[in-house]
């Protein structure tokens, strides 16, 4: 009977305590084209094309590899510090009171995810110590790790001093003493370099990301011995995938911005020259009549429907431009072509259809290997569109420089007839 007690002392003294933290956050399944005001020059307004967001795509983005890993460059979790107690170790994350940071030389290959054990042995020196049959050695720079199991075990006893560089075959870093920590007589001491590789495997088997019915709302739950660490991950996670998805929905708003900038002064230059023709008109009339009035009016309509088809113009040479220089297709399919009051549907159809592709090579690429079978696919669909893309473009613009040469012999046939009353007018006048 004693030795079961014996062992169930041990148990739960040995025991780590699990903690359960989780957070909230909202999840927009369709965010929809915005409309941004209108003028005369663009009567559709500035509309922006949205980021078509599916949940189940969502969920699958906040659990893929690329994401964690985003999230973990942020962190500082490649070192961890504990404390060796009697019966277990505690992981002393973020503890101001900890006597000693360690600083790696990533350059250098480490021996990684096993403890090194320190003791201090006067105020600027301590000794290392490590004993270990198998470990990994993890080479950060090439991304990959060996292996190693050996018979005879590899043992480290050495001696270091703080603030100064510690290397051998295995190891390279730095221990520095923490202001206000302190080394414990009745504990031991140990730190494990775990690279964000590893932690990125972790984190995408044990967070739990689940829905919250009839809402739009999902929960991220993680169970760990260290809750502050966790959480900290937790909201790092949420904080990476929110601005992940500002970058992307902030690259459309500011294509559609720049490609509205770049129409302004050929506006404003359109709005000066009708402005002044039609001061110059009424200063050379004596009794300018109904007719060459109306015929002023129609000139300055005929200017505004001309700068509009010149705006539209303007958008597909843009396109075309970015399409022929090899320009990521978030920046091509950036603006809608309404944008530019174009609504051919064939051509807003190949534009949507090419956002939708991208969003999904995006999502693979998040869940799946960039050189997958399913991501090249989609690139070759993606390269399909584009060619499709870019034969509309084509005959859109062919039909808008035949309309805008009409609209210059229309102007220039009211321009002949108004200069011709207003020619004799003067002479009446003279």
């Amino acid at each position: 009977m004693p030795i079961f007690l014996g062992f169930a002392f041990y148990t739960i003294k040995s025991a780590h305590r699990i903690y359960s933290v989780e957070t909230t956050m909202m999840i927009g399944t369709e965010s929809k084209s915005q409309n941004l005001g209108n003028n005369q020059y663009l009567p559709n307004g500035i509309q922006l094309f949205g980021t078509k967001d599916n949940m189940l795509n969502e969920l699958a983005i906040l659990g893929s590899r690329k994401l964690i890993g985003r999230a973990l460059e942020s962190l500082d979790f490649e070192v961890s510090y504990f404390e060796r107690r009697t019966f277990k170790d505690v992981e002393r994350y973020k503890d101001p009171s900890y006597p000693f940071k360690v600083n790696v030389n990533w350059e250098k290959p480490q021996f990684a995810t096993k403890f090194i054990e320190i003791e201090p042995i006067s105020e600027t020196q301590a000794t290392i110590k490590v004993k270990e049959e198998e470990f990994l050695v993890y080479d950060k720079y090439k991304s990959n790790y060996t292996e190693v199991i050996q018979s005879d075990a590899y043992v480290v006893e050495e001696t270091i001093t703080f603030g100064q560089p510690f290397e051998n075959e295995m190891m390279s870093f730095t221990i520095t003493l923490n202001e206000g920590g302190e080394f414990k007589d009745d504990r031991g001491y140990a730190f494990s370099i775990v690279p964000n590789e590893f932690y990125t495997s972790l984190y995408q088997g044990t967070v739990e990301i689940s829905r919250i019915p009839d809402a739009d709302y999902i929960t991220l739950s993680l169970e760990g011995p260290t809750p502050d660490k966790e959480i900290r991950y937790l909201d790092t996670l949420a904080a990476t995938y929110i601005k992940m998805r500002l970058e992307q929905k902030n690259s459309f708003a500011q294509g559609t911005i720049d490609f509205i900038q770049s129409q302004l002064a050929s506006v404003t230059d359109s709005l000066d020259q009708a402005r002044t023709e039609l001061e110059v008109s009424s200063r050379n009339r004596v009794d300018l009549s109904n007719s060459v009035d109306d015929m002023t009016l129609d000139i300055q309509r005929k200017r505004e429907e001309r700068g509009r088809l010149n705006v539209q113009v303007n958008y597909i040479d843009q396109r075309l431009r970015e399409i022929n220089g090899g320009q990521d297709l978030d920046i091509i399919i950036s603006a809608a072509p309404t944008t530019a009051g174009i609504q051919d549907p064939n051509l807003i159809s190949l534009m949507t259809e090419l956002r939708d592709l991208n969003e999904e090579k995006r999502e693979k690429e998040l869940t799946s290997a960039a050189n997958s079978i399913k991501v090249q696919n989609l690139k070759v669909r993606i390269n399909s569109k584009l060619n499709q893309l870019k034969a509309s473009l084509a005959n859109v613009k062919s039909t808008l420089q035949y309309q805008i040469k009409n609209k210059n012999r229309e102007i220039g046939q009211l321009q002949g007839t108004i200069q011709n009353a207003t020619g004799e007018s003067l002479g009446l006048r003279e």
